[in-house]
């Protein structure tokens, strides 16, 4: 299936997600890179590690069966990557994280969000 959402609670936290490919028991997500072959660089710059993590546990997928398809835009190459565990765990620590400075700035209110702000000038 395409495009089948999913909506649930991590962490206490309302969440929601896109499969862009929903299988039997995988998931597909479709990417596009500026080099294919540096495409696990762009994992772990751009979070992806921790989509897969929100991903496998909405939509009740392993992570060996989460598969990004990496499509390289001059060329059309295609790269493979699967989610390994020690990847999906990490998304999973990164994600309570971003969960927990979430409630302690909006929810408990125990912060002010100008103490996480950096200002400067160039």
């Amino acid at each position: 299936q395409k495009e089948v959402p999913a909506i649930g609670e991590l962490y206490g936290l309302p969440f929601r997600g896109k499969a862009d490919i929903l299988g039997d028991g995988y998931i597909v997500d479709l990417k596009t890179t500026s080099d294919v072959k540096n495409f696990k660089h762009s994992f772990w710059k751009y979070g992806y590690h921790c989509q897969a993590w929100i991903y496998c546990e909405l939509f009740n997928v392993k992570p060996e069966d989460f598969w990004f398809v990496a499509v390289e835009k001059d060329t059309g190459t295609l790269g493979f990557y699967n989610v390994s565990e020690e990847s999906y765990e990490a998304g999973g620590r990164q994600v309570q994280k971003a969960c927990s400075l979430y409630r302690d700035y909006f929810i408990d209110k125990e912060y002010e969000l100008e103490d996480f702000v950096y200002e400067s000038t160039l």
